[in-house]
């Protein structure tokens, strides 16, 4: 959602175009309970903290890490929306980004201590750790720009992409955190379901900047760049989010660059339940259609990122070694059963705090 105003803590936050996130216990806003829905935005995240510092707070003695540019992995093709304003780059942030990106998301959206794990593991999946060999804290696999699930596949949340603008000096700025979600507009919460088969869509999870970049149009920036991403790359035709109906200056602000309000809809096979419903009744559910992608563009052409082509070379790599495998281990791993693993059953304790 974006709050914009005198007030020296304004913030911009964004919902989950499923509905609320997956995180267990959704961050609360200081304020009102309409406000809490609103950091409920964040999504879910990741490893155990360890840092007992407080987040936002940099060490006056470390250089902030720089970041993989976004030209870079673009390769041969050029952007006029990189073109930011000076000093400031375009990145997109990896698995060794969590922190940092925790910096700017925890003191924007104000998450307490006890929400700091859930908050982390989410954005740890939108920056690879489903990539990473060992897990969120291992060694960060290069980003992607490729659309993470094919188009019409029903992934949620846990795979996106987070865009950040980048200063020499105080690190990120400003971030927008891209996720799929059905593209339903339902609200997760408990007993709510999409109907089977409803393919995920581009979603704007979080969009932040920092108090002291703000009202420099760091947001439509932002915006700007991660649209043309989505048209020019990952080939999607329409972008959705959802944002409080309180935020007056958020809702200006989307409505000013084509975000239209949808209506939401009954199905009586998947009715709402009564949490769904007491937070859809505060939040408008908007969508976006992008204009048709650029010539030249992956999307349209064809035309192939340094990934693809990195990709291709590991495959050739690959196919000229030979598999030297023990006999016996091989033996014993038919042996050995496979055991299930049980799901982890979703803790809906926020949805109700969401309420009060």
């Amino acid at each position: 959602m974006l709050t914009l105003g005198s007030s020296p803590t304004v913030s911009i936050r964004t919902w989950p175009a499923h509905g609320v996130p997956r995180a267990p216990h959704a961050p609360r806003h200081r304020g009102s309970a309409v406000g809490s829905i609103a950091v409920g935005s964040i999504g879910a995240v990741g490893a155990v903290v360890t840092r007992r510092r407080r987040w936002g707070a940099r060490a006056s003695d470390r250089a902030p890490r720089r970041a993989v540019l976004l030209a870079e992995l673009l390769g041969e093709i050029h952007w006029d929306e990189l073109a930011v304003e000076d000093q400031l780059t375009v990145v997109v942030a990896d698995l060794s980004d969590v922190e940092r990106c925790m910096e700017i998301v925890v003191p924007v959206f104000e998450v307490k201590t006890e929400e700091l794990e859930s908050v982390r593991r989410g954005l740890a999946g939108r920056l690879g750790a489903r990539r990473s060999l060992v897990g969120p804290d291992a060694a960060a696999p290069r980003p992607k720009l490729s659309r993470p699930a094919p188009h019409g596949s029903t992934e949620g949340p846990e795979l996106g992409l987070v865009l950040a603008l980048e200063h020499p000096e105080h690190g990120f700025v400003a971030l927008v955190d891209l996720s799929l979600w059905p593209a339903d507009g339902r609200v997760r919460a408990p007993g709510a379901k999409s109907k089977p088969g409803v393919a995920s869509k581009p979603y704007v999870l979080n969009l932040c900047v920092t108090p002291s970049f703000r009202r420099q149009g760091l947001a439509r920036q932002l915006m700007a760049v991660l649209e043309r991403l989505l048209r020019d790359v990952w080939g999607d035709k329409e972008v959705y989010l959802h944002v409080e109906d309180k935020q007056v200056a958020a809702n200006a602000l989307y409505e000013a660059i084509g975000y239209v309000p949808m209506k939401y809809t009954y199905d009586k096979d998947f009715p709402y339940t009564k949490a769904e419903a007491s937070i859809l009744r505060n939040v408008t559910w908007r969508r976006k259609f992008l204009p048709v992608a650029s010539e030249g563009s992956p999307a349209r052409s064809g035309t192939i990122l340094p990934e693809a082509k990195e990709e291709e070379e590991d495959e050739e790599c690959g196919d000229g070694e030979e598999d030297i495998e023990d006999d016996g281990e091989e033996e014993d791993e038919e042996d050995e059963e496979e055991v299930p693993q049980k799901a982890e059953d979703e803790d809906f304790d926020w949805v109700t705090s969401l309420m009060k």
